[in-house]
């Protein structure tokens, strides 16, 4: 269910950085408008009225950081490539000189609580757990949020520096819906979070699109819920932030470009508004 914990090859580096500099010579450029990649636009990202969404939910601490550097989001299923575009456009950012932190949900950096979140949730039997409740495994990921949020996130966006974040709170509220967890609860969960992510909010949120393959860890039906319910989310939350879907079913270069546009144009808006 969520980010794999792995240590990057240097030969995925190198691949990744060859991709960068593909980017680069496609004029895909930070801080310059980008015509030659055109925006692919989530098609369900009308404006909704706040009072018919019952899960758009309203941060309720505005003092909790200054919001200067940008949130940049990629959310969708397990195995549509969040963590293959996450680093591409961490690879982007650093060859440009853009400050920027690379951050996920939970989080799996050696001596965190993210890291212990997500082994206990992928290998409970290594701490003599059988298995978790669907309650306990939400508060501990919410929980997992808080701490990145808290020690990695609203310091580097006060810092004005840019976030790069491999999933959201939508991913607890789509697993956390598909899993049967009682509504009232997760109500409260995600406003939790969202009182911890004070006035902080995503510039834009990638939503990945890939197709469901025979090797994909969760079955057809329950990956189809999942993207129905991925679907329900960007729409109720189109109203409050930008969504943009990407479709990651064919070339890699494709949808980082896409991705990538979006960016830039936000660093013009940015630019022209200091």
């Amino acid at each position: 269910m969520w980010l794999r914990c792995e240590q990057q090859s240097s030969s995925r580096e190198e691949w990744v950085n060859k991709l960068v500099n593909k980017l680069v010579l496609l004029n895909c450029r930070p801080n310059q408008p980008v015509d030659s990649a055109p925006l692919v636009v989530h098609p369900r990202c009308q404006l909704l009225d706040r009072a018919s969404s019952r899960h758009t939910y309203r941060p309720h601490d505005s003092s909790l950081a200054p919001v200067t550097g940008n949130l940049y989001v990629l959310e969708g299923p397990d195995g549509v490539g969040k963590t293959t575009l996450a680093e591409c456009m961490h690879a982007y950012l650093d060859q440009h000189g853009i400050a920027h932190v690379s951050c996920s949900f939970p989080g799996c950096e050696k001596g965190t609580l993210g890291e212990l979140a997500y082994r206990l949730y992928h290998r409970p039997s290594e701490f003599g757990i059988s298995s978790l409740g669907v309650i306990a495994e939400q508060v501990m990921m919410t929980s997992a949020h808080a701490d990145v949020i808290e020690r990695r996130i609203r310091s580097a966006i006060s810092e004005g520096k840019h976030v790069v974040l491999d999933r959201y709170w939508w991913s607890t509220w789509v697993y956390s819906k598909a899993k049967g967890l009682d509504a009232k609860i997760l109500d409260q969960l995600i406003e939790l979070e969202l009182s911890i992510w004070g006035e902080i909010k995503p510039a834009v949120v990638f939503l990945v699109r890939r197709d469901w393959s025979e090797h994909s860890k969760q079955e057809f039906g329950f990956w189809s819920r999942l993207v129905s319910l991925y679907d329900e989310i960007g729409t109720r939350e189109a109203s409050r932030v930008r969504v943009l879907e990407v479709d990651n079913r064919g070339r890699l270069d494709k949808a980082t470009r896409t991705i990538m546009a979006s960016v830039n144009a936000s660093l013009c808006i940015q630019s022209r508004e200091q």
